[in-house]
Order: structure tokens, then sequence, then C-alpha cells
């Protein structure tokens, strides 16, 4: 939990690494986002107002944190494409490779940090509210909120069990 906070952290306020980076490998440590859907994202898809920036990760655009919205914002202001995060071919988005590899280069694994933020979300979120708003299937969610929750029927049994 505080290791996916810390590497977030790292990468808001590290303005030396690329923007595209920074902000798919913090919607990946803080909203679970696979890397494969965060290069295909829209200039669309933010959505900037006069005192708030929402992303369009599912049904609903959500409100994100004021320094993700700033790279946001700055992301949006020089696209000129449909693209968020335009590829090195007209018309087309960046790799999701060369995302996944630059975040490894920094220390964070997508395979294991994507897991830690959606049971991190499950346990503060109703499974089908996180579905929507994050653009998962409700199963999906479900099984998150499982890991987050545990094994509670186990758990039961567990405690029912007289210890000799």
């Amino acid at each position: 939990h505080a290791t996916r906070f810390n590497q977030a952290r790292g990468l808001l306020d590290n303005s030396d690494t690329e923007p595209a980076i920074r902000i798919s490998g913090t919607l990946l440590l803080l909203y679970g986002q696979l890397i494969t859907r965060v290069v295909r994202l829209r200039s669309e898809d933010v959505q900037i107002d006069s005192d708030e920036i929402r992303l369009r990760l599912g049904d609903d655009p959500v409100a994100v944190q004021e320094q993700v919205a700033a790279l946001l914002r700055r992301q949006r202001e020089h696209t000129t494409g449909p693209w968020l995060f335009p590829g090195a071919k007209p018309g087309t988005h960046i790799g999701p490779e060369r995302i996944r590899r630059r975040l490894r280069e920094l220390g964070i694994c997508p395979q294991t940090a994507r897991p830690g933020a959606l049971v991190a979300l499950a346990i503060t979120v109703p499974a089908p509210i996180l579905a929507e708003l994050l653009g998962y299937h409700n199963d999906t969610t479900n099984h998150w909120r499982r890991e987050a929750a545990g094994d509670w029927a186990r758990y039961a049994h567990l405690a029912s069990t007289p210890t000799t």
C-alpha cells in the first residue's frame, strides 16, 4: 500500500520523466488501470472544466487528484490527434510495451501494481460503483472485492471450530 503511494508520488514529482510514463504509471498505481487501456485513452476522455479535470475511465468521468489533473491538462493541450498518448506513426497511440518497459526501469512492476491498486480500491468502494467508474466488468470488481475481504466463510468455519 505505502509502496504504491510512494511510487505514485515519485512519478508525480519527477519532472524528468516523460508525461506519458508519469500519467500511465499513476493511473496504474492509483486506479488499477491496465497499460493497454491507458494507451488507448483519447483526448476527449480528459474533460477540462474551469475548476477540475475529469477523466473517463468507465461510464462516467471521475475527478482526479490535483497533480494528476495538471499532468492530464498539459498532455491534452499538447496533443493534436485523437489519442491522448500519440504514437510515432500518425494516427496511432503509443505502444503499451514502451510504457511497461519504462515503468520497470523506474522500479514499478505493472503485474503486481495493478492487483494491489484494485484490492485497495475494492476495500473502500462498492464493487458495482468501482466497475462503473473504472470501466471494469462487475465480475472483475467482485473478484477484487473478494480478494480484499479474504475468505470470510473460511474464517467463520475456523472461528466456530473448538480448539483443544
